[in-house]
C-alpha cells in the first residue's frame, strides 16, 4: 500500500522546473534476500534464499530541480531521503532484530552545471553523493561509507554531429558498492568483511552523427 503526494511547477517564465514528492509505503509479507553459512568451519558451505518478513515500511522524499540560468548556463540538483525497516523476519528459527533494509542509503544527492554555446562548445560537471547503508541482513552488521564522486564531460555539438570526451570518478576515489561478511581464514575462520569496489577513474570518447 503506497501513499504519495507531490508538487510540480514551472517558475520564473518556465526557466525553473521543480518536482518534489513525499511517499510512505506499507508492505506485508515483505520478501528479503539473504544468505547463511551452514558450516562455520567451511566457508564454501553456504546458501542464498528469499524469505518473508511479517511487514516492512519505507518512507521518504524525492526532489529535483532544473534552472536555466541563462542561454548558456543551466544548473540542476536532486535529493533523495529514505527510511526503511522490516519487522518479524526469522532466519534459522531465530527472530532477527528490526533494522533498516540492506542497500537502502538514507540519502542520495546530485548537482550539475552545464555550459552550452550555440556555436558548438559544450561542458558539464556532475557531483554525486550517497550515504551509508547496510550491506546485508543480520548476522552481517557491516555498512558502507558515505562517498561522493565527480564526473565531467567536454565536447562539441552541431545539428548534424556531436563529439564528447567524458570522465567518471575523476578523483579516482575508492568506494565500496557491495560487502560480504563471512569466515575464510583458517584455522578459526573468524567473520571478516570483504568488499567489492566501484569503478575507478574511467575516460571515454563518444561520437554521434545524424543522417536526418
Amino acid at each position: 500500500m503506497n501513499f504519495e503526494a507531490g508538487y510540480k511547477a514551472e517558475l520564473l517564465d518556465q526557466r525553473l522546473r521543480v518536482n518534489t514528492d513525499v511517499f510512505y509505503t506499507l508492505r506485508k509479507s515483505l520478501q528479503l534476500k539473504t544468505s547463511e553459512q551452514l558450516d562455520p568451519s567451511n566457508p564454501d558451505d553456504f546458501t542464498f534464499f528469499t524469505g518473508n518478513a511479517d511487514s516492512g515500511r519505507n518512507y521518504g522524499l524525492e526532489s529535483e530541480a532544473a534552472w536555466r540560468v541563462s542561454t548558456r548556463f543551466s544548473l540542476g540538483a536532486s535529493l533523495g531521503l529514505l527510511q526503511t525497516q522490516y519487522h518479524g523476519f526469522f532466519q534459522n528459527g531465530v527472530l532477527l532484530p528490526d533494522r533498516a533494509l540492506a542497500n537502502a542509503p538514507h540519502w542520495q544527492a546530485a548537482m550539475n552545471v552545464t555550459y552550452r554555446d550555440p556555436r558548438g562548445p559544450f561542458a558539464r560537471l556532475d557531483l554525486t553523493g550517497m550515504g551509508s547503508y547496510y550491506f546485508d541482513l543480520p548476522p552481517n552488521p557491516t555498512t558502507s561509507r558515505a562517498y561522493g564522486l565527480v564526473n565531467g564531460k567536454l565536447g562539441w555539438e552541431t545539428q548534424a554531429w556531436s563529439a564528447y570526451l567524458w570522465g567518471r570518478n575523476l578523483l579516482n576515489k575508492n568506494y565500496a558498492v557491495r560487502g560480504f561478511y563471512f569466515g575464510d581464514v583458517p584455522p578459526n575462520f573468524p567473520n571478516e568483511l570483504y568488499v567489492q569496489l566501484g569503478d575507478p577513474r574511467i575516460w571515454g570518447v563518444n561520437f554521434t552523427y545524424s543522417l536526418r
